[in-house]
């Protein structure tokens, strides 16, 4: 399979086959795992794992995977005692290549190979898969996404102002965030993002993430001056006087109570 070819292939077909946000949910987490296996035609995932990878409760998924199967998305069965259900994930690229091939197979048969197999050859030819790592677990990217992450990644300026933004403590933490965005990207069927484009769009989602792990980025009013590594002092002292004012102020409200009337 080709991850990008399936993903935009997926999204054209929702078009006219709508699905339950569970259901699309379930089968990009499919798709992840299948790509780790090299595109095995059968491949097996226990619940736990697509429970981590999708946000959902089991029996959300389920539900999902059920939906999936009754569109002919997927087949699945069930294996004995505690091993993981086995998987697989109809192509609807391979799908399109036979329709084709059924329909025009006499007369203009070469003429439609040639129409249909062109743009896949040069699309795989200009938009090869790279492999980053994020907590050890491997995750592919086309060039031009990769090319956009690896400036991002360079720019220091960009990911000091970034962790002074959002209070994270360390850089390497931020790049890991990064990363992480870039993968979703990759996983739903983006092939390019502007550097412009992707700062706009990681300061959002940042956002959101830490929200959802309830951590107070900069627009909460704490005490506590985070340990960044700045090469710009100036930056640094500004940022540590800022909160030094802060704590006096909160101070000087506490000790202007006066207790037990």
């Amino acid at each position: 399979m080709n991850y990008i070819l399936e993903t935009n292939a997926f999204y054209d077909w929702l078009e006219t086959n709508p699905l339950s946000a569970n259901a699309i949910n379930v089968w990009h987490a499919l798709m992840s795992v299948s790509n780790k296996t090299y595109w095995k035609e059968d491949f097996t995932v226990a619940i736990s794992v697509l429970e981590l990878k999708t946000g959902l409760s089991k029996k959300s998924i389920e539900r999902g995977r059920t939906e999936l199967a009754k569109r002919k998305r997927l087949t699945w069965k069930k294996r004995s005692g505690n091993q993981s259900a086995e998987y697989t994930l109809i192509s609807f690229v391979e799908e399109e290549s036979l329709e084709d091939a059924q329909v025009d197979a006499q007369p203009d048969a070469q003429v439609v190979v040639q129409t249909v197999s062109q743009p896949v050859a040069i699309n795989k030819l200009n938009q090869t898969k790279q492999s980053i790592f994020i907590d050890d677990e491997e995750f592919f990217l086309v060039d031009s996404l990769q090319a956009t992450l690896t400036a991002l990644l360079e720019d220091r300026s960009y990911l000091e102002l970034m962790c002074m933004n959002f209070k994270i403590r360390d850089i390497p933490i931020l790049e890991n965030h990064l990363k992480q965005f870039f993968a979703e990207l990759s996983t739903r069927g983006e092939v390019y993002k502007s550097e412009k484009d992707a700062k706009s769009h990681f300061a959002n989602w940042l956002k959101i993430q830490l929200k959802k792990k309830g951590t107070h980025y900069a627009q909460n009013q704490s005490t506590h001056t985070p340990t960044i590594r700045l090469e710009d002092n100036s930056s640094s002292t500004a940022w540590r006087n800022t909160a030094n004012a802060s704590s006096t102020g909160l101070e000087a409200i506490i000790n202007s109570i006066s207790i037990g009337g």
